[in-house]
């Protein structure tokens, strides 16, 4: 396994989907590893309650590796002779590689989903609380100028009551 945040983008990933079939598929299975590593440490930031920063990284490193994954997937299906050619090696690899991330996906869903669900009732607690202090008087409706603008533009201190929010970044 690569040091932390060392494999979190790779250029050159893309570049193997103008290669034979034999160097996509090579390249192809380099990059489901990687994947499924940074699968894995997302997966153990998320239960070890790790900074949203290390989170969002490692999120950013997946979504950097998913175009180069996606080219290279595509450019395999989209040749059937050479992906048939492959050397039994190959195609081994390519199997185990799959199935290894599709345990880190779902590994991480598992993982990832209480923490969905409680940013889902964090954005639905703000909007309910917003809604009602629109409808109570406070604040400044959607669209609305706000009072005592004149045409130059000078302004005396609007009355307006507002609310405070706060959200918790950490998972």
């Amino acid at each position: 396994m690569q040091e932390p945040g060392t494999h979190l983008s790779h250029p050159a990933d893309g570049r193997a989907a103008d290669g034979t079939a034999e160097e996509r598929a090579i390249a192809l299975a380099g990059l489901m590893e990687r994947l499924s590593e940074i699968l894995c440490e997302e997966t153990a930031a998320v239960r070890a309650r790790a900074p949203a920063s290390r989170i969002a990284e490692l999120a950013a490193g997946k979504q950097a590796l998913l175009q180069p994954y996606q080219q290279l997937s595509r450019a395999l299906q989209d040749d059937p002779e050479g992906s048939a050619a492959l050397p039994e090696e190959i195609r081994q690899r390519l199997k185990r590689q799959a199935g290894e991330l599709a345990r880190s996906c779902a590994d991480n869903a598992e993982a990832l989903r209480p923490a969905v669900e409680v940013q889902q009732t964090l954005i639905d607690i703000v909007a309910a609380a917003h809604t009602r202090n629109q409808q109570a008087g406070y604040g400044i409706p959607a669209g609305a100028a706000a009072p005592g603008y004149g045409r130059t533009g000078y302004s005396r201190a609007p009355q307006v009551r507002a609310a405070a929010a706060a959200l918790n970044t950490r998972l």
